[in-house]
């Protein structure tokens, strides 16, 4: 019999798409016959889509997620003024999903992780499971210290996870009591599609080379400004840039682009090292591809305090100034990560599977 999920996945970064597209893939492996609509943001290349997938756009934001000022600071202001937005217009949102929800037959719905599924599943009378390493009222709490009107936003954000009848719960989380239930799940990570010299042959990189390759782990051309500083000031390493790079450029900046046919986790698999901000997405398929991680401190976003110690853990890390990254000067930096050991602990990318059995048990109840 035909099934019908909903999947809300939150616009904020690439982590929340890229490991909800590994958990869909094991949904529609297991049961062929169901279908899956994302309702997200985020670009169509991170998501399965297909003649099971459909990809929908939402017509107003699902998920206020944060504003930044760059891409290594949270404003706070504008978050909260994103997350008035949406609390003005929560019960049009909520009404209008919830027509869809009954209008498609829809059996359960799943977020990764937007509170205002748990009020559209409420509305339109179907379960919902919410997926994700963090919750929204745990990012914005330190926010309401400076600003009381966060008090009655984080208690609706609250709400909406209470309506959510099962959690479950990712690596690098917090603790949490929002949820009439929680499940621990490993690690959801996005798997490797070719060997490390598959991988190298296609960036054109020879066998003898021995300079170590240092993956950017962000994207835009102002990050591409970046790796040309820190390739003038490294020479010793080959820097890869993970998409076409356009402009001159250091001979040794590799561009990654469509025609080499990789995707990150196989420039992963072919590099030492990734450079960029920590987020789940990163740290979880940089520990899975076995790769060292430089990452620059993030203002603001309080995951980082999670992932700081995970990455501890379980990769060889280490933070680098925020100057130091800012103006290229990477290799000294680069230099004292290489030569740490490799860590004790390791964690198994098999929790996709895991949380497509979870949601498909509850979508045959």
């Amino acid at each position: 019999m035909t099934k019908r999920i909903l999947y809300y996945v939150s616009g904020h970064g690439y982590g929340h798409a890229t490991r909800a597209a590994e958990v869909i893939r094991e949904v529609v492996k297991c049961r062929p016959g169901w279908v899956v609509d994302v309702t997200t943001t985020v670009g169509e290349r991170f998501l399965p889509v297909g003649s099971n997938v459909r990809l929908r756009r939402p017509t107003d934001e699902i998920d206020a997620g944060v504003a930044e000022l760059d891409p290594l600071t949270v404003d706070a202001t504008g978050t909260l003024t994103r997350v008035e937005a949406l609390y003005k217009n929560r019960d049009r949102i909520v009404a209008a999903e919830a027509s869809f929800v009954r209008g498609e037959g829809i059996d359960l719905i799943v977020a990764d992780v937007p509170w205002l599924a748990g009020y559209v599943a409420e509305a339109g009378g179907v379960p919902c499971v919410g997926v994700g390493n963090f919750t929204w009222d745990w990012i914005y709490e330190p926010y309401q210290t400076d600003d009381t009107r966060w008090i009655p936003l984080l208690e609706w954000v609250r709400g909406g996870y209470a309506r959510m009848g099962t959690y479950l719960k990712l690596p690098f989380s917090h603790a949490v009591n929002c949820f009439r239930q929680v499940v621990e799940v490993p690690l959801v990570a996005r798997r490797l599609s070719t060997d490390r010299g598959a991988a190298r042959r296609a960036l054109q990189v020879s066998p003898g080379e021995t300079r170590r390759l240092v993956l950017l782990g962000m994207r835009g051309t102002a990050q591409l400004e970046l790796l040309n500083a820190a390739a003038r000031d490294g020479p010793d390493y080959l820097f890869v840039y993970p998409e076409s790079a356009v402009g001159s450029r250091p001979g040794n900046v590799l561009s990654a682009g469509p025609d080499t046919g990789l995707g990150f986790p196989d420039l992963l698999a072919a590099c030492d090292v990734v450079v960029g901000k920590l987020g789940y997405g990163l740290l979880a398929e940089a520990v899975t591809a076995g790769i060292a991680i430089l990452y620059p401190p993030r203002a603001g976003f309080r995951e980082d305090d999670l992932l700081r110690v995970a990455a501890g853990r379980y990769a060889r890390a280490r933070e680098i100034p925020l100057y130091d990254f800012r103006v290229g000067h990477w290799a000294p930096h680069l230099e004292g990560l290489l030569v740490t050991s490799q860590p004790q602990q390791s964690l198994e990318p098999t929790g996709a599977g895991v949380c497509a059995a979870e949601i498909v048990r509850r979508t045959e109840r």
